[in-house]
């Protein structure tokens, strides 16, 4: 059947009519007595029907056959025709003339069709035309999967005009024998761009969504299509406009499928760089003259605005700037493999691990003053997962921060001796330089990320690398996702030199699975995370440090700077136990261990009222034992320490249910000028609470909901009491022993008046706290007596020293023995039922200077999702 629909196709049609009519029509007879030459044809196949433009045709293979008036045939090869001369200088139809003498002289000449063609597929019928882009464009955009699945699947193709964009056309059809052709690079197409909405070359106003044919000068303007390799290089003009493209194939098959060989696609056209291989993303980087050398090699510009992915990228050490990685000639190698077999086995051509300005990151952009440099990945990604991992941290002259992942022999799940490394080098690194204006920033899009490492407690994976760091200039990232990398976002300011001040935004992003933490935030004053997903790490969630602090001043807590984080409308969580990886590094274990302690005041155990709330998110059995599971959603702390350290420090995560409350709170939009305070969540290390904290040396839970705090001081004693208000008891009781001895006429009225054991502990808080009022509130009633007796209450629980600090106006209260009660009861209403049951975090405010905010679930599940 395909023999038959060629008969429909122009260029087949051309070709056969034109052998037929030249062999039978235009034929010269020469004879030789009564038998003549009838007619000449030449074998099909043997002779190719056209030639590529300037080369020159092959008539080496020419079989032709020569029939005689007497109907006898004879056979003629190549070496016995004569063949003329035909222009393959341009493309189009050319006459080559055959022409053959038999030896009785007698001769024929035939006229032989030959099409010049550009190249060989335009003789190629095409039966499917497609843009692997556009289809791996639109797969990633709507995939569905956890780690793969984007928040925002609705974005355009975006196009730089920095280069040709290429749609990556693959197409399959039949030669002119009809033959299937599977694979057909360059197949001969027709291409349409139109602009959406307005066009600046006319004064027509146009809908938004109306579309205008670009042809001659209105085409050239905007773009040039390069018709040999099927390419759209825009131009600058076209930077800021949409178009639709329109790609089919200019010899379509007559068999092929409706749209079969078709596409089409909106794009808006951008300032940037099309990147579609690993050495093509070298233009990121402005700063190291290994890629200025390289890009100089490959022809690739020297400065761009922007880069954009226009196919997914796979990173490896052979694809970035060689002298960040270990020989055998670095300083310190010879010390280096001394730490372990791990080391010295894995050392050489593993990445040199630095936070120095030099050596951050495999990319490093410099932002100048007033430059917005976009980053936009088309819903591609950026695959490092086959980028060799660190051993030995910064310059490899510590052995504690060395790798040894050495295994037992019998049991390859234990580590014998393990020991771990902080990586600190990142893949892209931004900076610029101090005192910058507003405009100076980053933008990210679309873009698909995945590291390197694992939440292992292997510690070969301590060793893995940072998706990025960005050192003060404004950062702005949408819709991107991560996966695997030892720190995914690291927003830092305040390095030497640099004291500018960066707002960063990570909006509808996602990230998981991060061996340290998902986000870090190092002196970042404004830092905002909205309708996003973070999730699993092996250590929290957020880090947020006070960076830059003067440990050496009056009051350290005022010096450096603090990073403030305000989480919008998100889903921030990681669930870890005593053995996951960071607390391991970090030593911070022993806290982690501590920190279940805490469900004993929300179960009732504890005397105070039980909830349906729990701080435990079930549990994991690790090498035989069982460890309990926590949701720590946000360390805080110094800056100035890699582990936990007791300094004072400032900083707040605030956390806002919905948009609209996060425009209350700070009074923008609708709101300005009238804030709603009310509408926050969160820790604040600059409130009471972890003033109180700090001086007291005790550790102060706060619900976040309501509010609402008690201290760590409200823990059970071993003996089931609550142990300050049981102290606050003793004390009450203590004063009133010595009453008794001091008026023993009223002996039976204070022995009525004394707190039993058994009943206060018994009770509930709130049944402790009427107790307490009830006898303060009795003593201070008794005749001339009862201001004394609320003194010598108060001078006890002063001497004790575990209650509180004095109070402040206690002196100017004398003689107003109602005021000094009033005193003491705020005192004991300080400790409150602080867990509703709608509440999903509590904040804990240490007395070594660090915060936390810890994940809430209901009791009746003890695992999340």
């Amino acid at each position: 059947m395909k023999s038959v629909k060629y008969f429909f196709n122009n260029k087949v049609i051309l070709s056969i009519f034109s052998v037929i009519l030249f062999a039978f029509f235009g034929v010269f007879l020469v004879g030789c007595g009564d038998i003549t030459i009838k007619s000449m044809t030449v074998n099909q196949g043997t002779l190719a029907t056209y030639v590529l433009r300037g080369e020159q045709l092959d008539t080496s293979k020419t079989v032709a056959v020569v029939t005689y008036s007497d109907n006898t045939t004879k056979t003629v090869e190549a070496k016995d025709l004569t063949f003329g001369t035909i222009d393959t200088s341009t493309v189009g139809s050319q006459t080559l003339t055959i022409t053959y003498t038999d030896d009785e002289e007698r001769t024929i000449s035939i006229n032989f069709a030959v099409n010049v063609v550009a190249s060989e597929n335009d003789v190629l019928s095409i039966s499917r035309l497609e843009s692997a882009l556009l289809n791996e464009f639109n797969s990633n955009r709507t995939a569905s999967g956890q780690y793969d699945s984007f928040k925002d699947q609705e974005q355009p193709l975006y196009v730089g005009d920095d280069n040709a964009f290429d749609f990556r056309i693959s197409a399959a059809g039949y030669d002119i024998d009809n033959n299937p052709v599977p694979n057909i690079t360059n197949p001969k197409v027709n291409i349409t761009v139109e602009i959406i909405g307005d066009n600046p070359l006319t004064a027509d106003k146009e809908a938004d969504d109306a579309k205008t044919v670009l042809t001659g000068t209105s085409l050239a303007h905007f773009v040039a299509i390069n018709e040999d390799v099927n390419t759209l290089q825009f131009s600058q003009n076209a930077v800021g406009y949409n178009f639709y493209v329109t790609v089919e194939a200019a010899n379509k098959d007559i068999a092929a499928e409706e749209n079969a060989t078709k596409f089409e696609t909106e794009l808006t056209v951008v300032d940037a760089f099309n990147v579609y291989t690993a050495s093509d993303l070298m233009v990121y980087d402005n700063y190291y003259s290994y890629y200025t050398q390289k890009r100089q090699e490959l022809g690739l510009p020297s400065s761009v605005n922007g880069v954009i992915l226009q196919a997914d990228i796979s990173i490896t050490k052979d694809d970035v700037r060689q002298e960040m990685f270990w020989t055998e000639n670095t300083p310190n190698y010879s010390t280096a493999i001394t730490y372990s077999n791990y080391v010295r086995d894995n050392l050489v051509g593993s990445p040199i691990d630095t936070s120095s300005n030099e050596q951050t990151g495999i990319y490093r952009r410099n932002i100048a003053n007033g430059e917005t440099f976009n980053f936009i990945g088309n819903y591609f990604s950026v695959n490092l997962s086959q980028f060799p991992l660190m051993v030995v941290e910064l310059d490899g002259s510590n052995k504690e921060k060395s790798v040894n992942s050495e295994t037992d022999p019998n049991n390859p799940e234990v580590f014998i001796n393990p020991s771990y490394m902080t990586s600190h080098t990142c893949v892209f690194y931004t900076w610029t330089a101090k005192d910058v204006d507003s405009e100076t920033k980053v933008n990210w899009k679309n873009l698909n990320f995945i590291g390197n490492s694992a939440i292992s407690n292997d510690p070969k994976y301590s060793g893995g690398i940072l998706l990025m760091k960005n050192n003060n200039v404004d950062f702005y990232a949408y819709n991107t996702l991560m996966n695997n990398f030892y720190i995914g976002y690291f927003m830092l300011m305040g390095e030497v030199n640099n004291d500018y001040s960066g707002e960063y935004i990570i909006d509808s992003c996602k990230g998981y699975n991060s061996y340290q933490c998902l986000i870090y935030a190092w002196g970042s004053e404004h830092f905002i995370i909205k309708n996003s997903e973070f999730k699993t790490s092996g250590g929290p969630a957020i880090i947020s440090d006070h960076g830059n602090i003067d440990e050496n001043a009056a009051n350290p807590a005022e010096t450096g700077n603090p990073s403030n984080v305000d989480i919008i409308a998100s889903t921030i969580e990681s669930v870890v136990t005593a053995q996951s990886p960071w607390f391991i590094t970090y030593g911070a274990d022993a806290i982690v261990k501590g920190i279940p302690l805490i469900d004993k005041m929300l179960d009732g155990s504890m005397g105070l009222p039980a909830t349906d709330r729990t701080i435990l998110a079930g549990s994991e059995t690790i090498d035989g034992q069982s460890y309990e599971k926590l949701n720590i959603i946000a360390v805080v702390k110094s800056g100035d320490a890699a582990e936990i350290s007791a300094v004072d420090i400032r900083g707040y995560i605030r956390i806002f249910n919905t948009e609209d409350d996060y425009n209350k709170y700070y009074g923008l939009g609708d709101y300005e000028g009238n804030p709603d305070t009310s509408v926050v969540n969160g820790l604040d290390l600059g409130n009471d609470i972890y003033q109180s904290a700090t001086k007291e040396k005790v550790h102060y839970i706060q619900d976040s909901v309501t509010g609402g705090y008690i201290n760590q001081n409200i823990l059970q004693n071993k003996d089931g009491t609550l142990f300050k208000l049981s102290v606050m008891k003793t004390v009450v009781n203590a004063v009133l022993d010595g009453a008794k001895e001091q008026m023993p006429s009223m002996a039976t009225m204070i022995d009525a008046l004394k707190i039993n054991d058994a009943n206060f502990n018994a009770a509930g808080l709130n049944g402790k706290r009427t107790m307490l009022k009830t006898v303060l509130q009795t003593m201070a009633s008794v005749d001339t007596y009862g201001e004394t007796l609320i003194d010598t209450v108060y001078g006890a629980l002063l001497t004790n020293g575990q209650i509180f600090g004095a109070i402040s106006n206690w002196n100017e209260l004398t003689g107003n023995v109602a005021g000094k009660v009033s005193a003491l009861n705020d005192e004991i209403d300080k400790y409150t039922d602080t867990v509703p049951s709608n509440s999903t975090s509590l904040n804990i405010y240490t007395n070594i200077g660090i915060g936390a905010i810890i994940g809430l679930y209901p009791r009746t599940s003890t695992t999340t999702e």
